[in-house]
């Protein structure tokens, strides 16, 4: 009878791995949020400045107003993709820390499995050896070595 006993370590958690690939690509967007806002806002300057050259100009204000709520629109995308990459960076640690607890204790698995399997070799050979020494012995071993006790009296109490 053979029993096996197999722990495997499960590969690197997936969603930690994206969380890995995520934050660099987050960063980037975060740059370039910051650099169209940059770029946006200066347009907006310069709009201003042709619109006090020009102060009635409907069309030029109304444009103006269009690009002054890019620049918002822009400012509450960096804001939301700031946040999320705080929260995902907070997951991560997480992740990352019940990964390790995990492994930790597939470890604890994996000795106590070793335990058991000296223990089951332990036994095996303890039944091998019983049963290679029965075959050497005879039928009604134990009266013989009960005539011999008694044969030798007191001493046989001793021996046995």
């Amino acid at each position: 009878m053979t029993i096996e006993i197999q722990v495997d370590k499960p590969p690197d958690d997936a969603a930690s791995l994206n969380l890995h690939l995520d934050q660099p690509q987050a960063q980037e967007c975060l740059i370039d949020v910051e650099e169209l806002t940059a770029t946006e806002e200066e347009i907006v300057r310069d709009l201003e400045g042709v619109y006090k050259k020009h102060p009635g100009d409907n069309k030029l204000r109304a444009f103006l107003d269009e690009r002054k709520k890019t620049v918002i629109e822009y400012q509450k995308v960096y804001i939301i993709v700031k946040s999320q990459l705080r929260k995902s960076s907070a997951e991560l640690s997480k992740t990352e820390s019940e990964i390790q607890s995990v492994n930790r204790r597939l470890d604890q698995l994996e000795a106590e499995r070793a335990e058991v399997m000296k223990e089951k070799e332990g036994a095996y050979k303890a039944m091998k050896s019983t049963m290679f020494m029965s075959q050497f012995m005879e039928r009604g071993w134990q009266a013989s070595v009960d005539r011999f006790g008694q044969a030798l009296g007191d001493e046989a109490d001793i021996v046995t």
